[in-house]
């Protein structure tokens, strides 16, 4: 898929040897439009517009537009400079400690972008491209759940799901068009299954891969899901999940807990509707994988809890009646998740150091 609507030009060969063309670096110098990231450091002064650091400036996405002149092939970064790139981004960048991680991930979404329209450019495909598209899903599943808590103004999760989709369906292309085994590939078939959940058009893909994909140990797992899923199996969904071994397929299935919370509570409303019976809250806690809070904050949404019983309930009566399902719900980060993200180096983790279980 074609990254914002691209046309391929003739096929051009990329020549440019760095990752910003000279010329965008010196014009960005000139307009004062270079990224923080990308200055020369310890610069005496402050001079009004920093200049920049040629080992450190990336090309920015530019969008396409009507009468735009076709881009010079001195413009364009071949496939081992795509790739040099995407690495630069996500060991010197992505793990920048910053509080507020939005504005990281919106400079590497950007140059992200532009790596990808370079290689639509040049009808970039085999090997190189796979490689590419991996390192970028990783990164878009990863931000999705760690971004899964900011408002919308900062991280929109819409637009992110739609380049990780674009990403994804282009990559299962290419392994299936690209001769050779891609020993990645079980991780993100599972990872397609486990982002569109539910979906038969998911589950079809996965059953039509080649056996001995589809009877990988991360495979299997995905399928199960998204039979637990259908099948509205809400304990069986949580347990399974918390047993994935891939911390991406984790990440990927984090985006449906709250749907899949807000159904097991819609059916235990209607499944022990009454007013003398009292479910204990500690043990929807643990079937659910929620803290105490957050349940009791979804029970209330629903119109189960008022505002004042919430603070101190220990149990709650499931009523049919009472049950309303909220316009929106929260979503949370999974302690289980956070705990195995702490442990794990970031540019390990979206450069496949770490190498996924299949």
């Amino acid at each position: 898929m074609e990254p914002e609507g691209e046309v391929p030009v003739n096929i051009i060969k990329g020549t440019c040897q760095t990752m910003c063309p000279v010329s965008e670096m010196k014009l960005r110098e000139r307009e004062g439009l270079l990224h923080r990231f990308e200055i020369l450091r310890n610069q005496p002064g402050k001079p009004r517009r920093p200049p920049a650091d040629p080992q450190r400036i990336i090309k920015a996405f530019s969008r396409p537009a009507a009468g735009r002149v076709q881009p010079s092939p001195a413009d364009i970064r071949p496939g081992p400079v795509l790739l040099r790139t995407v690495v630069y981004l996500f060991e010197n960048v992505a793990p920048i400690a910053e509080r507020d991680w939005c504005h990281v991930y919106d400079y590497v979404f950007d140059r992200l972008r532009a790596v990808r329209q370079d290689a639509v450019l040049q009808g970039l495909d085999g090997p190189h491209l796979i490689t590419i598209l991996e390192h970028i899903v990783r990164f878009h599943v990863y931000a999705g759940y760690r971004m899964c808590e900011a408002p919308v103004n900062q991280f929109d999760p819409v637009i992110n799901d739609q380049h990780l989709l674009e990403c994804l369906k282009q990559l299962i292309r290419l392994y299936d068009a690209t001769p050779g085994s891609h020993n990645n590939q079980p991780v993100f078939e599972a990872v397609y299954l486990l982002h569109n959940l539910g979906s038969n058009q998911s589950i079809q893909q996965g059953l039509a891969v080649p056996h001995h994909i589809r009877e990988s140990a991360t495979v299997k797992d995905a399928l199960d899901l998204n039979l637990a899923f259908q099948q509205g199996n809400f304990v069986r969904f949580f347990r399974r999940s918390m047993q994935t071994s891939s911390v991406l397929c984790l990440c990927a299935i984090h985006r449906h807990f709250c749907h899949a919370r807000l159904h097991a509570v819609r059916v235990m409303s209607m499944a022990y509707s009454s007013k003398t019976c009292q479910f204990p809250v500690s043990k929807l806690v643990k079937l659910l994988y929620i803290d105490r809070g957050h349940l009791t904050e979804l029970l209330t949404a629903c119109g189960l809890l008022t505002d004042q019983e919430k603070i101190s309930a220990q149990h709650v009566n499931f009523l049919k009646a009472k049950f309303t399902a909220p316009e929106k719900v929260a979503v949370y980060k999974q302690p289980e998740l956070e705990a195995q993200l702490q442990k794990q180096d970031l540019a390990s983790l979206l450069l496949n150091k770490l190498q996924d279980a299949s």
